[in-house]
């Protein structure tokens, strides 16, 4: 199913993520060593107008790599989207599946929490005993 433009997962320059990749494993690596990061996290938080602490940078790259972290940092902020219910039940088809990971996993979940209304938005799309696809989708986005 193609999806609506408006769920499509932005496109990011490879060289400034490479950058951002690397500070994010530089600010890890420090924290690891026990040196202060400050000056990485500052760098950091001047190329992508976040307000990360490293302890957010330590916690956030265990959870998701710093790639995916990387990819976040340098997104524009996740919109409020109005998309159709076969378009969420295709997105969460593809996010239990296992075929988005990464960025566009993280992305859509971000856009899945922002557009539904539901504090446990993520927690249903991903627990393992949450139903089918359309099913969470039915719950999440049917109005």
């Amino acid at each position: 199913m193609q999806l609506p433009d408006a769920l499509n997962v932005p496109q990011l320059d490879p060289r400034a993520l490479a950058q951002v990749r690397r500070l994010c494993d530089a600010i890890v690596e420090s924290a690891k060593l026990g040196l202060d990061p400050g000056l990485l996290v500052e760098s950091l938080n001047d190329c992508t107008a976040n307000e990360f602490s490293a302890q957010d940078v330590v916690d956030a790259a265990a959870r998701m790599g710093t790639q995916t972290l990387a990819c976040l940092a340098m997104s524009p902020p996740t919109p409020r989207v109005d998309a159709e219910l076969p378009a969420w039940t295709e997105v969460i088809t593809r996010i239990r599946a296992g075929v988005a990971t990464g960025f566009e996993r993280a992305w859509w979940l971000e856009l899945i929490d922002n557009a539904s209304g539901h504090d446990d938005a993520v927690a249903q799309v991903l627990a393992p005993d949450a139903g089918d696809p359309h099913s969470i989708a039915t719950r999440l986005f049917a109005r």
